[in-house]
């Protein structure tokens, strides 16, 4: 079961309507996360503002990995698209670093199979 946020009393009755709608959204309560990374994640594609101002800015900034200027909140279609881009050029590194892996080992599997196939030619002509 989802755990609602328990909405501070001195927001507006409007507001915390809108806010119970949001949260309807959703199947996980990333609003009571500790992660502020997930928090601004999801906060960042809610139009309506379910965790204190603090915490999304500050999760921001460390999604980004960068100081977020409070100017840059106003534009928040370019927000998500350099959380976007810095996402899949996460996913390519990661992509890549697999590949390395694989290819690192394909070397050292080639490369010790070569031996064998050296060290059964020895074999094979010396019999």
């Amino acid at each position: 079961m989802i755990r609602r946020q328990n909405i501070k009393s001195n927001v507006p009755v409007e507001k915390q309507i809108k806010m119970h709608k949001a949260m309807e959204k959703y199947n996980v309560d990333w609003w009571n996360s500790t992660d502020l990374k997930q928090v601004a994640r999801y906060q960042l594609y809610e139009k309506v503002l379910l965790v204190d101002w603090d915490v999304f800015y500050e999760g921001m900034t460390l999604l980004l990995n960068r100081p977020v200027q409070l100017f840059e909140f106003a534009d928040s279609d370019s927000l998500k698209r350099e959380y976007e881009n810095r996402n899949e050029a996460n996913e390519r590194i990661e992509y890549a670093l697999v590949n390395i892996r694989a290819a690192i080992l394909m070397t050292d599997e080639y490369e010790v199979l070569s031996e064998l196939r050296s060290a059964e030619h020895h074999l094979t002509r010396s019999e």
